[in-house]
């Protein structure tokens, strides 16, 4: 399920614990509204989380390949959460 279209970077933010103020508000507001954004709001949150999981996993556990790509995405993750929401 795909949010709507002026949500998909507020989500990111929301999911992070990014945002504040009115911003934060209206992106409540709008999941207290919006079925489709919740449910992607839920799968960008057990992403981080699996993501996080796999992070702190065992080297031995993962293949040099499986490895790299988490760590990309990690990275990719962390990158996100540094900067400001748009």
């Amino acid at each position: 399920m795909s949010p709507c279209w002026h949500m998909k970077a507020l989500l990111t933010a929301r999911a992070d614990q990014r945002l504040s103020g009115l911003i934060k508000r209206y992106v409540e507001l709008h999941l207290s509204q919006c079925a489709q954004c919740r449910a992607a709001l839920e799968s960008l949150i057990a992403l981080r989380e699996r993501l996080i999981a796999l992070r702190s996993a065992p080297a031995e556990t993962l293949s040099p390949d499986r490895q790299e790509r988490v760590q990309a995405a990690f990275t990719e993750l962390l990158k996100r959460h540094k900067k400001p929401p748009e």
